[in-house]
């Protein structure tokens, strides 16, 4: 297993600063100690890799996960401590992709921003952990199947005693045929004192939307992709220097 150290917002056994690309079967270890912001690229065919990631006390840390493979399955364990805060952002353009992630939150008042976009062929599961009190979730997914079959599921957990916490995720997904998709929102919770809300949606495109954009002369085909580059990069909350990496690699990529 590889052992990476951040501190000071660099990587310290890598040559590209604050970037970890995934081309072969690898498992990895971060120890995030100060704020920073890290790229995680999968890029590759038949990927089997675990990536575990714990994030120290008081620490703010953004994580890019990009993924262009084949037939992937890829483990991300999170651990954060007291008063962490992450924002996980997510883009996955696969052919077949399985996905679990484990996100802990360890700590009084951690917290995850968590934001995922895909498009094909897609199993993921995803399970946040609210092992104390005042931790806060507000989870997004979104995905686009055309000849796809796509399923989430969004599992949390909160244990008696983890009073405080709040819980909010929303999941949709728009098939562009008729394909089997499922969403399973499953809610956990022990505790009383807790605020918690779940949306799952699975629909066509906007009928409406299209026909907009096609009476301003943009043809079904462009239309269609405006609609779900729109749909999929607006539900991430990205930087500039994210936005920038999303639309070379992937939006505009021929």
């Amino acid at each position: 297993m590889n052992i990476i150290n951040i501190v000071n917002n660099k990587i310290s056994n890598s040559k590209i600063n604050n970037k970890i690309k995934l081309k072969e079967n690898k498992n990895i270890c971060i120890d995030i100690i100060d704020n920073t912001k890290l790229y995680i690229e999968i890029d590759g065919i038949n990927i089997k890799s675990n990536i575990d990631i714990n994030i120290d006390e008081n620490v703010n840390s953004r994580i890019f996960v990009f993924s262009n493979s084949i037939d992937s399955k890829i483990n991300i364990n999170v651990n954060q401590n007291k008063n962490s805060n992450l924002i996980l952002n997510s883009f996955y353009k696969n052919d077949d992709v399985k996905e679990n992630t484990i996100i802990n939150l360890n700590g009084y008042n951690s917290n995850i921003e968590y934001n995922y976009s895909c498009i094909g062929k897609t199993n993921k599961s995803l399970r946040i952990n609210h092992y104390f009190s005042k931790t806060n979730s507000i989870v997004k997914n979104r995905s686009v199947s055309n000849n796809d079959e796509i399923e989430f599921e969004i599992i949390e957990y909160v244990p008696k005693g983890s009073i405080d916490c709040n819980l909010s995720q929303s999941s949709k997904i728009i098939n562009l045929k008729e394909n089997k998709c499922k969403i399973k929102p499953i809610l956990l919770i022990d505790e009383k004192e807790v605020n918690a809300s779940h949306s799952s949606v699975i629909s066509p495109i906007n009928d409406s939307d299209l026909l907009y954009l096609m009476s301003r002369g943009i043809d079904e085909h462009n239309s269609i992709n405006l609609l779900v580059n729109g749909f999929l990069v607006n539900n991430l909350n990205l930087n500039e220097e994210e936005k920038h990496i999303l639309f070379e690699k992937y939006i505009f990529r021929r």
